[in-house]
C-alpha cells in the first residue's frame, strides 16, 4: 500500500509508540538520553558508513520512539518537583489557596463544579489543577471563567474506584492533570491582570450565549447551540444526550472534524476575495488558520477540535504551497503535534474515537464510494453520507464495544438525515451569533433557527423510540478489544488493496478474534467468586457461581437497579440474580466467613478465615480476636469511619490483615 511507505508516517507511529512506552515504563532521563545518543550513533553508521537504508530507517523510527518517551517523561507529574502529585493529601490541614477559575464543569444535584489552575498554596506556586465544589445553596459569589479566588480550605484526594469495573473518576481526573478536590463555600474574589487564552475564550462564549439569550432564544435551544458550535456538550441535559447516543449521532453534539471541516469551507468562501490582492494566497491561508484556531479556542480546545484544526491547518498550508497533501500524513502530523503538547491525550476516549473515525474514513471511503455513485447531485450527497457514516462506524466499533458495551443499530439512518443538515445548522448558528453580538439579530431569524433545532431534536427523539435496534449490555473484555481492533485494521487494509497477504492477515485476525472471544466467555462462565462490595450505609455481599449470582444485603429493595450491580452482572455474564437477606455465616471454597452486624452476635466456637464487620457493631475487637482468632478482618462501607480506623489499629497490633472497603475498595475471594 503506497501511502504506508511514506517515511513520515512510520516516524510518527514510532513517536506515538514511544509515548505509550513512556507511560508504561517511566524510564529515567539518563536512560532515555543514553538510548537517544546510542541510536544517533547507529543511525550515522547505517547511513554514511555502512549504507544500510533499512537499518537506517529503523534507527530513525527508534530515535523518534525515544523522543516520544522523553516527551512523556517531561509531562509526567511525578517528574515535576512543584506538582500537586507530590503532596501528601491524606495528612493535609487547612491551607491558603489562591487560584484562577479555568473551566466550568457540569453541576451535579448538590454542587457547582469548577477547575482551578495557576495554584498558589501557602505562598508557593504549584503545577496541576484542583476541582472546586461549591454548594448550590451558597450564593455569596458568582464565579465565572477567569475569576481569581482566595480561600482557606483543605485539599482532599480523589477516591479511587471501589467496585469492580466501575468508572475510575480519580484516574479520569488525573489524566486531565487534576489531582485534588476541594469542598468549600467560603472564598473571596481578588483582582487579576494575567492574560489566559482559554479563559478569555470562555468569557467570549458566555458573552455569545448572553447575547443569544437577549435575542430571544430559549434555554433548550441555547443548550444545543453550545454543543453544536461552541463545543460545550456538558450544557446538554442528560436525557437529550442519551437519546443522541442511542441513535448513534452523539458526535453531532461534540465539535469535531465534521464541524471544523464545515467552518473551513465557510472561511475559504469568505476569504476568497483576498486572492485578488498582492500576496493574497498567503493572506488567505494565514487568515484561515487564525480563524480556525480562534474557533478552536471558542470551542474549548477539546481533543477532537484540536485534532481537526491542526489537520486543516496543515491542509491550508498545503494550499499555500500548491502541494497535494496526503490525508494520512496530515492525520499523523496532527496527532504528533497534539501529543507533544499533552501526551495524556493518547489515553482519552474522545481522542481515540476521533482518530479512529477519521482514519477509517480515509481508508474506506474511497473504496466504498466506488461501489455505486448516483448520477444526480442530491442522491449523491446521501450516498456519500452513508459511505462516510459506515466507514466511521467501522473504525469506532472496537471502542464502542469495549468502553460503552453497546452498538447503535440506527447510526446509518440517523446520519443520513442529520449530516447533510449539519452544514445548514452550523452556518446558520454562526450567522445568528454574529448578528446577536452586533445586537441586530431580528426575531424571524431566531424563530427560523429555533425551528431547525426543534426538527433535529424531534427526529432524534423519533428514532430513539426504536429501542430494539439499540444493542446494549454487550459483554466485551480487553483481550476481545485487542482482537477486534486487529480484525478491523486488517479489514481496512484488505479493502483498500485486495492483495493475497492482506487476505491471509484478515483471515488469521478473524480466527484469532473468534478464539479469543470463545476463550474469554468460557473463562468467565466457569469462574466463582465471593465478593464484598463497597456501598455507603449498606451491606452488600455477592456469591458468583458460573452465570448465577446470589446477593445478600441488609436492604433488599431495588438492589438490581444499582449501578455497581448492573455493571458486575454485565462483565460477568450473569443470567440469574437472587436477592437474600444478609446472614451471619458463609462457607465458600472451604473457607469460613463470619459476619458480625449491629447485633454483635457471633459463635465463639467458630474460627473464621475472614471476619466481616458491618453496621458498626459495638464490639471489643481485641477481645474478639483473642476469642475466635480470625485470619483476616474486612470492614465494609456500612460502618462509621471512626470505628473502621480504630479496628485497623487493633488488627495491626495483633498482626492480622485488615481490609477496609473505604480505602482499598471491594474485597473478593476467587
Amino acid at each position: 500500500m503506497r501511502f504506508l511507505n511514506f517515511t513520515l508516517i512510520k516516524l510518527c507511529l514510532g513517536y506515538i509508540g514511544g509515548i505509550y512506552l513512556g507511560f508504561l515504563l517511566n524510564l529515567q532521563l539518563k536512560t532515555l538520553v543514553f538510548y537517544g545518543f546510542s541510536l544517533v550513533a547507529l543511525m550515522v553508521v547505517f547511513r554514511w558508513l555502512w549504507n544500510q537504508k533499512l537499518l537506517f530507517l529503523w534507527s530513525c523510527i527508534l530515535i523518534f520512539g525515544v523522543l516520544g518517551s522523553l516527551t512523556t517523561h517531561v509531562h509526567l507529574p511525578q517528574n515535576k518537583p512543584n506538582h500537586l502529585a507530590h503532596l501528601d493529601l491524606k495528612s493535609q490541614e487547612d491551607v491558603t489557596i489562591q487560584a484562577d477559575i479555568s473551566e466550568i464543569l457540569r453541576s451535579n444535584a448538590y454542587n457547582h463544579k469548577y477547575l482551578l489552575d495557576n495554584l498558589n498554596i501557602d505562598n508557593q506556586a504549584y503545577q496541576g489543577k484542583v476541582l472546586l465544589n461549591v454548594s448550590k445553596d451558597s450564593v455569596k459569589h458568582s464565579l465565572s471563567l477567569g475569576s481569581k479566588i482566595i480561600m482557606l480550605s483543605t485539599l482532599q484526594p480523589f477516591r479511587k474506584a471501589r467496585n469492580p469495573q466501575t468508572f475510575d473518576y480519580a484516574k479520569f481526573m488525573q489524566n486531565r492533570d487534576v489531582f485534588a478536590v476541594i469542598y468549600e463555600d467560603k472564598f473571596d474574589l481578588i483582582k487579576g491582570t494575567d492574560f489566559n487564552l482559554s479563559t478569555n475564550a470562555g468569557q467570549w462564549r458566555l458573552n455569545i450565549i448572553s447575547a443569544l439569550q437577549d435575542a430571544g432564544f430559549k434555554d433548550k435551544h441555547l443548550e444545543l447551540i453550545q454543543a453544536l458550535i461552541l463545543g460545550q456538550k456538558q450544557a446538554i441535559n442528560k436525557e437529550t444526550y442519551n437519546e443522541f447516543a442511542e441513535v448513534g449521532v452523539v458526535h453531532i453534539l461534540a465539535v469535531s472534524g465534521l464541524h471544523v471541516g464545515i467552518v473551513f469551507l465557510i472561511l475559504n468562501f469568505l476569504f476568497s476575495p483576498v486572492l485578488r490582492l498582492q500576496y493574497g494566497r498567503l493572506f488567505k491561508v494565514l487568515l484561515t488558520i487564525l480563524f480556525l484556531w480562534g474557533f478552536a479556542a471558542l470551542a474549548g480546545f477539546s481533543p477532537s477540535v484540536m485534532r481537526a484544526v491542526t489537520m486543516f491547518s496543515f491542509l491550508a498550508l498545503g494550499q499555500l504551497f500548491r502541494r497535494k497533501t496526503n490525508s494520512i500524513n496530515m492525520l499523523c502530523l496532527s496527532a504528533v503535534v497534539l501529543l507533544i503538547y499533552r501526551p495524556q491525550l493518547l489515553f482519552e476516549v474522545g481522542f481515540q474515537l476521533s482518530y479512529a473515525a477519521v482514519f477509517a474514513i480515509v481508508m474506506l471511503y474511497p473504496v466504498l464510494s466506488k461501489l455505486y455513485q448516483p448520477k444526480y447531485k442530491i442522491p449523491k450527497i446521501f450516498w456519500d453520507t452513508a459511505y462516510v457514516s459506515l466507514a466511521a462506524q467501522i473504525g469506532v466499533l472496537p471502542f464502542q464495544l469495549y468502553y460503552f458495551h453497546q452498538f447503535p443499530g440506527l447510526f446509518l439512518l440517523g446520519n443520513l438525515v442529520i449530516i447533510p443538515f449539519l452544514g445548514v445548522l452550523i452556518s446558520g448558528g454562526l450567522f445568528c451569533m454574529v448578528l446577536a453580538l452586533l445586537d441586530i439579530l431580528i426575531f424571524p431569524f431566531v424563530k427560523t433557527y429555533s425551528f431547525l433545532l426543534d426538527l433535529l431534536v424531534g427526529y432524534v427523539d423519533w428514532l430513539s423510540q426504536f429501542k430494539e435496534f439499540v444493542f446494549q449490555e454487550i459483554f466485551f473484555t480487553k483481550p476481545m478489544f485487542l482482537g477486534i481492533l486487529l480484525l478491523v485494521l486488517s479489514f481496512m487494509f484488505m479493502m483498500r488493496e485486495y492483495k493475497k497477504s492482506y487476505i491471509v492477515v484478515f483471515s488469521f485476525s478473524l480466527l484469532a478474534f473468534v478464539l479469543v472471544s470463545i476463550s474469554e466467555i468460557a473463562e468467565i462462565d466457569k469462574q466463582s467468586e465471593f465478593i464484598i462490595f463497597h456501598k455507603n450505609r449498606q451491606s452488600l455481599i455477592g456469591i458468583k457461581q458460573g452465570r448465577q449470582l446470589q446477593i445478600f444485603s441488609d436492604k433488599t429493595d431495588n438492589l438490581t437497579d444499582t449501578y455497581l450491580l448492573s455493571n458486575y452482572q454485565l462483565i460477568n455474564r450473569i443470567d440469574l440474580t437472587e436477592i437474600h437477606t444478609l446472614k451471619n455465616s458463609f462457607k465458600f471454597n472451604n473457607q469460613i466467613l463470619t459476619v458480625i452486624d449491629s447485633s454483635g452476635i457471633y459463635l465463639e466456637e467458630v474460627n473464621p478465615d475472614v471476619l466481616i464487620l458491618s453496621q458498626s457493631p459495638d464490639i471489643h475487637l481485641e477481645k474478639l480476636i483473642k476469642t475466635i482468632q480470625p485470619k483476616r478482618i474486612v470492614a465494609d462501607g456500612n460502618n462509621y469511619k471512626s470505628y473502621v480506623e480504630r479496628w485497623r489499629q487493633t488488627a495491626q497490633k495483633y498482626n492480622i490483615a485488615f481490609h477496609s472497603t473505604y480505602e482499598e475498595g471491594y474485597f473478593n475471594l476467587p
